[in-house]
């Protein structure tokens, strides 16, 4: 009998849970991926409290701080490939930045367009398979994807073969993109062309400091230490006076770490 009014109070109970679930939670409305080189969980840690803008909201977040690509390249093209496709380089073909291709008998760089006799010519096409934007248009027709990166390994392999936009940084000349790369009309150049303009004309008025300058905490860690064979002074980078002393911003709350902030213009998205 005890038993019987158990079982019935524990099936009680799972019907009173099943019409009380929490309701799914509705489609995001943007998804940002910020991928950087070399920032380990440890330094994402360690420097949480120096965090500003952008990246101090998303650190407030839920972070999983041991979460690691499986991959053996520790490269940006192969690593970046890996990011949001969720495969190992071995099946999205991004084996490394560059590499022999024994069959032509040349050395492919990993997002350069193949069968263009343009050096500049840029694209996935040396990508076996889609990203998560991709998958998300192939859904969601009205859904739109942009990549932006210093580099164009980094801003092709993440933004995958259907981006709207995508942008790299090209020294003396700004953001740009390729058609290979994606649509690159005057829709997706004008804002990039706008940005660098305003940029260039920012940094000419006010250059900004190569480096930061030190603070206490990285003056106390200059000493001389040896790496393997190498001898290294320890000594942390300074701007030159002539570009400290041009600078307008404050340098009064600089860590080693660099700030996660900038003063420049935003790069807004053709239809945004």
């Amino acid at each position: 009998m005890r038993s019987a009014m158990i079982a019935a109070g524990f099936a009680a109970l799972l019907g009173s849970s099943a019409t009380q679930a929490v309701p799914p939670p509705g489609k995001p409305k943007l998804i940002v991926a910020i991928s950087v080189d070399q920032f380990s969980s440890e330094l994402y840690r360690r420097y949480l409290d120096s965090y500003t803008g952008g990246l101090r909201t998303l650190s407030s977040g839920t972070a999983f701080p041991i979460g690691y690509q499986s991959h053996a390249a520790t490269e940006t093209c192969p690593g970046h490939s890996t990011i949001l496709t969720g495969m190992h380089p071995e099946h999205t073909g991004i084996v490394a930045n560059s590499w022999f291709d024994v069959k032509t008998g040349s050395n492919i760089y990993c997002v350069q367009a193949p069968g263009s006799s343009d050096l500049n010519a840029r694209g996935p096409q040396n990508m076996k398979v889609g990203t998560l934007g991709d998958w998300i248009k192939a859904v969601e027709p009205g859904a739109r994807s942009y990549a932006v990166s210093g580099k164009d390994r980094a801003a092709i392999t993440m933004a995958g073969k259907h981006a709207d936009g995508v942008y790299w940084w090209y020294d003396g000349v700004g953001f740009t993109t390729s058609s290979f790369a994606g649509p690159a009309g005057p829709a997706v150049t004008a804002p990039a062309d706008a940005f660098n303009k305003a940029l260039f004309s920012h940094w000419k008025a006010s250059p900004p400091p190569l480096y930061p300058a030190a603070s206490a905490t990285c003056q106390a860690m200059e000493k001389p230490v040896r790496f393997g064979q190498i001898d290294l002074s320890g000594h942390v980078p300074r701007a030159p006076s002539r570009i400290r002393s041009s600078s307008r911003r404050p340098t009064s709350r600089t860590t080693c770490a660099p700030r996660h902030s900038s003063t420049r213009p935003s790069l807004t998205s053709p239809r945004s």
